[in-house]
């Protein structure tokens, strides 16, 4: 709502505007972002680059609280302290999931407080992640929905994973390919294409409708699913609800 943040509104001619404030800045490429079924927390999908092709795709966990609306002050504060650039590095991804220092990136309002919520890797062919693939027109995984259980529904290369976001826990696959390519059959669906091989259909955004429908689109396609849950009830003023 207007009351809720400033914006631009080109019917009246009124121009309040605001400079977008800079979140998190932990991955090397951010593919998707979703609130919480509680509206307590950012889910961020993304890939951190190790040396080489060591590489990882993630989902990572942003707490919002009422704290993170900071006035000038505090963010001109932050943006001198002493460690205002850090990243996410491969070893703290997987064991500490913590921020590490970087040299080249300043700091977003909630880095410091990212935790790695669930590693995608495993579920990605490493074809897809290599750097040879950065030239992809569409990101391979990390468009977000959530249901009215908070379970979270993140497209992937070889259909939708479904992910508690309570527990952090894989619960259930929609498989978009045939069994011989699917995740739980022990085979990733590769990037690597041969030239009399039909292009496969890789989902690339998601979301719950109100008619009972998750719509999944790919490359070329619009899908639906007819869906046992709804889509959690976003708020249409967008304000982070208070501390209790």
């Amino acid at each position: 709502s207007r009351e809720a943040h400033t914006w631009n509104d080109t019917s009246s001619g009124e121009t309040e505007t605001k400079e977008p404030e800079l979140l998190y800045n932990g991955m090397d490429a951010v593919y998707g972002v979703t609130l919480s079924h509680d509206l307590t927390s950012l889910f961020v999908s993304g890939v951190v680059r190790g040396n080489g092709e060591d590489v990882r795709a993630l989902i990572v966990k942003l707490p919002l609280d009422d704290d993170d609306d900071d006035d000038e002050e505090k963010e001109e504060e932050e943006e001198s302290s002493d460690d205002a650039d850090k990243k996410i590095t491969m070893e703290d991804s997987i064991t500490e999931n913590t921020a590490d220092a970087s040299s080249s990136s300043p700091m977003g309002i909630l880095d410091s407080k990212s935790k790695v919520f669930y590693d995608v890797t495993p579920h990605i062919h490493p074809s897809c992640l290599s750097s040879n693939n950065q030239k992809e027109e569409t990101s391979l995984f990390g468009s977000m929905a959530v249901d009215s259980s908070g379970n979270i529904y993140m497209t992937y290369t070889d259909g939708v994973l479904i992910i508690d976001s309570l527990t952090g826990r894989h619960i259930g696959t929609i498989p978009f390919h045939s069994e011989d390519t699917h995740h739980d059959d022990g085979a990733l669906l590769t990037c690597t294409k041969e030239d009399d091989e039909e292009e496969k259909e890789i989902p690339t955004s998601i979301v719950f409708g109100e008619d009972g429908y998750l719509y999944v689109t790919t490359k070329h396609t619009l899908m639906r699913l007819k869906a046992r849950v709804k889509g959690v009830a976003m708020p249409t003023n967008l304000v982070v609800p208070s501390k209790k």
